[in-house]
């Protein structure tokens, strides 16, 4: 409690600032992402994670065989604690100790040899390329111009809210990476503090990188991007409902 001081204020406390429709508006998006994401991510654990499964990125699998070594309601109590910490919320100290165990869990996996070293063959990136030009609009919104050769930007607009999906394919070591960014109306700065991607959701990364994508699966992955993409799409009217 912060008190006035110097007169006859003295005695009472500061009023708090009234909230400005903008910034209360960024609040409810927010609020309401979080608990979106801690759905989608307390699905994924019941169900024995298939998304993150079908992902052909290191950093994904390397995830999952960390969650992997907890136990199934074990790992429903980490994803939530994944979820806090990437949505800056409080945290119990259990939830810091499940964290601190997975992260070192994670760790380690991520020092041993890297899948990609094995690959044969990688993905077309030429190929990835086509399939998204194909495959994006107008299902992704249109396409933005000026973007270079790796990366590609989609703006699809909702009740006055712009949403942009950003592609990367960046060559072997990130053969596809998404994420998404929605703005609110007349809004200068992104609605969402952390990042939109499936693995922003789980509370794993800021984005999805498929790394380890082998000749042959470039259809697949897109196809994996594209339902992701679709959840939060869907998920829109519910995200911006009243806010």
């Amino acid at each position: 409690m912060v008190l006035l001081l110097g007169g006859a204020g003295d005695l009472f406390p500061q009023c708090p600032k009234k909230v400005s429709g903008e910034a209360m508006t960024l609040r409810n998006f927010r609020e309401k992402y979080y608990e979106w994401a801690l759905e989608q991510a307390l699905r994924e654990a019941s169900s024995a994670f298939p998304g993150l499964r079908a992902v052909r990125g290191s950093l994904a699998m390397k995830s999952l065989t960390a969650l992997q070594r907890f136990s199934q309601p074990i790992q429903e109590r980490l994803v939530e604690a994944l979820v806090a910490r990437r949505h800056q919320r409080e945290r119990t100290s259990e939830q810091e100790t499940l964290l601190a165990e997975f992260d070192s869990i994670r760790r380690a996996e991520l020092t041993s040899a890297s899948d990609a070293d094995s690959l044969k063959l990688p993905a077309d990136r030429k190929l990835l390329r086509r399939i998204l030009r194909q495959q994006g609009p107008p299902f992704l919104g249109e396409p933005l111009p000026g973007t270079g050769s790796n990366e590609m930007h989609f703006r699809l607009e909702h009740a006055g809210r712009k949403l942009t999906t950003l592609v990367d394919i960046g060559g072997r070591f990130r053969q596809l990476e998404y994420n998404q960014v929605i703005w609110l109306s007349e809004e200068r700065q992104p609605a969402s503090e952390v990042p939109i991607s499936f693995m922003a959701w789980l509370g794993l990364a800021s984005t999805t990188t498929w790394d380890i994508l082998a000749a042959g699966e470039e259809e697949s992955a897109v196809r994996l991007l594209r339902e992701f993409c679709s959840r939060f799409i869907d998920a829109l009217p519910r995200l911006l409902g009243n806010s």
